[in-house]
Formats: structure tokens, C-alpha cells, sequence
């Protein structure tokens, strides 16, 4: 676990709380906070990034690769600043199972006891006791109908 705070910052983890990779990231910036309870685990290579709040409750799963974010750049038509930031905080209940390369942006709440299937991006509010699959669909074509316009 790799851990990087910046000045004013806070971070407070429940012990115990639980990884088996040396990838995981946690950055909290100038003056943000990150709360993350007590027997929580984060499977290889989970990132959270904060520059205003992250928390996280106990008893939480995350498989591989989750990536938690509270902010995003500010941009506009010709420029995307690294310096400016839009924020809001982020809140994910006790008890809840966040599967494998799901995105949490910023200003989401997900509720107590949801399960997050892998592959989603939660962008919006979850309340408790919620499962969320973002079903995605396959187009699924026979090699013979050359689709892409190369020969066969």
C-alpha cells in the first residue's frame, strides 16, 4: 500500500483494515480527508484520489482495480487546467461490495449493503441495499460479414 499525503490533509483507517498488494494508492491532497472503517479490504491495485472527501465504511469489499475520485479538471474549449479542480465528496456505505474496474466519481453517494458489479461507473446517488449492473451489450458478428470493410 502506498500512501501519499498532502499538507493539512487527513486520513484516518480502522485497523484492522486489509490488502494483499503492494498497488494499491492512497492520495489525499492539500486539505481533503479520507475515512476509510475498520475491516475493509481492497484487492491489487485500487486508487483513491481525493482533494475533498472520501468515506468509506467498514466491512467494504473492493476487487481489483477500483478507482474512487472526488474531483474532476476544470476545462475548457482550448485548455484542460492541472491546477483547477471541481469537487464534491464521495460516501460509500458500510457493508458494500464494489466489484472488480468499477469507477466512483465524484459527488456519489452509494448507500449501506449495496453490491457495485464490475465494470460500472457510479455517477449518480445509490441508495441502501441496492445491486448495480451496468449490463453491457455484445454485437457479436460472424467473420464472413466483414464488418470493418477489410477484406476476407
Amino acid at each position: 500500500l502506498k500512501i501519499e499525503l498532502g499538507s493539512n490533509s487527513l486520513l484516518k483507517i480502522g485497523m484492522p483494515c486489509f490488502t494483499n498488494e503492494p498497488n494499491c494508492l492512497i492520495c489525499v491532497r492539500e486539505n481533503a480527508k479520507v475515512d476509510i472503517g475498520s475491516k475493509t479490504f481492497f484487492n491489487r491495485n485500487c486508487i483513491i484520489v481525493s482533494r475533498n472527501s472520501i468515506s468509506i465504511g467498514a466491512n467494504c469489499l473492493f476487487g481489483p482495480n477500483v478507482y474512487i475520485c472526488d474531483h474532476d479538471h476544470v476545462f475548457d474549449e482550448t485548455t484542460v487546467y492541472t491546477d483547477r479542480f471541481k469537487s464534491a465528496p464521495v460516501s460509500i456505505g458500510d457493508g458494500t461490495w464494489i466489484g472488480a474496474n468499477c469507477v466512483i466519481l465524484k459527488g456519489t453517494r452509494i448507500g449501506k449493503n449495496c453490491v457495485i458489479g464490475a465494470g460500472s461507473v457510479i455517477t449518480e446517488n445509490i441508495p441502501d441495499g441496492m445491486i448495480v449492473l451496468q449490463k453491457k451489450v455484445n454485437t457479436i458478428y460472424e467473420r464472413k460479414s466483414n464488418v470493418w470493410g477489410v477484406g476476407m
